[in-house]
């Protein structure tokens, strides 16, 4: 361990030697490298012991007269920065290579790069990469000795055979795609602007006419223009184009009836016994499959055949004999060719049929086609028949309940109708007859005197004709509504309507109270009268004084 005496002592000492440099003769040429903008010589010796060699340069630290910062060996650098103001002290490792191992190394490096990228390269030509869909994994091929494996070759290590795209290499690939095609889309556009496609009558052909401005182009072509590829122009419709289109669609239908009857010559068919199905047999290779020809396209094997028939087709059997009015019954339960064959008489009246001279026609056209003879219904047949005719008496049985309650309903409705009506001319005679009642008893008592409203009311707050208040000696007094300890308004009948013509109040119907109901209802009315005869008066004097 270094003392403080000590450490001063050496740093004067380095400092002294710094002032007067020593010359030694015969001194050999040392490298020198760069270390923190500071050229020093290589394999210099620590500022301290001066013995061993210096690996760390720390700038912050400058005992030295130079002032670029200590060169320390590894004991001391520990001794140093041991200090708490010096341990946080950023040092620089020295290199212990020379400048000529150095540009080796770094030649190395640059050739062993150059080599990967060779080896790699050549291992691109020499392997192949393919997706396996059942594992979801990758397998690699190497054609020139047929072996596969699922491990990737050694040398690429963390390169790819064939480098898997990013995200933006998948959306720059989708943007050139759309922009190609739409580019491509408008060249079409223009071609089919620029040009016309016209039938030659001595030719026999069609010819491509150019009717752009440029003068570069050819007028008349017999070739297509080139970036149409497989498209092609629509022809110019003049007679002999049309001619050309239905000779085309002739030839085409006599070449396709031509393939169906070689077909339907070289095939037989049959239906499976166990499954029901179709069974198609070559008769020259004996082959047997439930498939049928591909050249009979929609068409069926025996045309004639009804058993062969789909609903579509024998709609269009039902439309020609004019009973068009069948064919949703056939869609609705699902009526085939098969299935009409098995059908009675009274199938055909619940399929919809109501005339029997059209359901013996129907018959007749059956009955005289040259399969009807050796046809045999399936039982799988005859298990949708009797599903059909169960489901046809349901639905009879469902019908007849519909209108048994339908006949109750109407009884019950009728029988409603007239309660109500009952109900509401009782209700009239009820309102009539309390009318009547109200105007006999205010006739009996306008003569009467009107007793004192306190004492009759006692100054209570009670719901007259008039409303909602009290009485305060002669004077009536409104009170807000909102006062109210329960609202005694009726939706059909309120207050002021069912006393209208009584001009009585709501008390108790006992003998003390009737002498005082009628003094006050009489009151009542002479106040009403004065009081409109007042309103009458202001209105003459407004009136007068306008004209005036």
């Amino acid at each position: 361990m270094f003392s403080k005496r000590a450490f001063n002592a050496r740093r004067r000492k380095t400092q002294a030697l710094a002032k007067k440099p020593v010359k030694v003769a015969n001194e050999k040429p040392t490298t020198e490298i760069f270390v923190n903008q500071t050229v020093i010589p290589f394999k210099k010796t620590c500022d301290f012991c001066e013995e061993k060699r210096a690996v760390f340069h720390c700038p912050k630290c400058t005992t030295t007269a130079t002032g670029t910062g200590d060169f320390l060996c590894d004991s001391c650098d520990l001794e140093v920065h041991r200090h708490v103001k010096r341990r946080n002290h950023i040092r620089t490792q020295i290199p212990d290579v020379t400048a000529r191992e150095a540009v080796h190394k770094i030649m190395g490096c640059f050739k062993y790069l150059l080599a990967r990228k060779v080896l790699v390269a050549k291992c691109r030509l020499e392997f192949q990469r393919f997706f396996d869909p059942p594992t979801k994994t990758y397998f690699y091929f190497r054609p020139s000795i047929q072996e596969t494996s699922w491990r990737k070759p050694l040398c690429l290590k963390e390169a790819e055979l064939c480098p898997y795209p990013s995200f933006d290499d998948y959306v720059f690939r989708i943007q050139g795609l759309a922009r190609h095609k739409a580019a491509r889309n408008y060249l079409i556009e223009l071609i089919r602007q620029t040009y016309d496609k016209i039938f030659s009558r001595e030719y026999t052909r069609f010819y491509y006419h150019f009717n752009g401005k440029s003068t570069l182009v050819p007028r008349v072509a017999w070739t297509k223009p080139r970036f149409l590829y497989w498209r092609d122009l629509k022809a110019f419709k003049s007679e002999d184009v049309a001619a050309l289109m239905i000779q085309n669609q002739w030839h085409a239908y006599k070449a396709r009836q031509f393939m169906m009857n070689a077909v339907r010559a070289q095939y037989t068919v049959k239906t499976d016994p166990l499954t029901g199905r179709l069974m198609y047999t070559n008769v020259h290779t004996h082959k047997r499959g439930f498939k049928k020809p591909p050249l009979l396209g929609s068409e069926e094997l025996d045309p004639e055949d009804m058993s062969l028939w789909g609903i579509y087709r024998l709609g269009v059997f039902f439309r020609r004999l004019g009973y068009g009015f069948i064919a949703p019954e056939l869609r609705r339960f699902d009526v085939d060719g098969a299935l009409l064959l098995s059908f009675e008489w009274q199938d055909y009246v619940d399929l919809g049929f109501t005339q029997s001279h059209v359901i013996k026609r129907v018959l007749l056209q059956i009955e005289k086609r040259a399969f009807f003879k050796s046809h045999r219904d399936l039982p799988v047949t005859l298990v949708r028949r009797d599903r059909l005719r169960y489901h046809h008496r349901v639905e009879k049985a469902a019908i007849s309940i519909q209108r048994r309650y339908r006949v109750i309903y109407a009884a019950l409705q009728r029988a409603r109708a007239a309660e109500r009506e009952r109900v509401e001319k009782a209700k009239k005679k009820a309102e009539k007859d309390r009318k009547e009642g109200g105007l006999w008893w205010s006739g009996k008592i306008k003569n009467l005197p009107v007793p004192d409203h306190g004492k009759v009311y006692g100054n209570r707050t009670v719901e007259t004709v008039h409303g909602w208040g009290s009485w305060i000696g002669e004077k009536w007094v409104p009170l807000d509504d909102k006062t109210r300890p329960h609202k005694q308004r009726y939706k059909h009948n309120p207050l002021n309507v069912r006393f209208k013509f009584a001009r009585t109040l709501h008390f108790k119907n006992d003998d003390a109270v009737q002498e005082q109901r009628a003094a006050l209802v009489a009151r009542l009315l002479e106040e009403d009268m004065r009081q409109r005869q007042a309103e009458a008066a202001v209105a003459a004097a407004d009136k007068k004084a306008r004209r005036a």
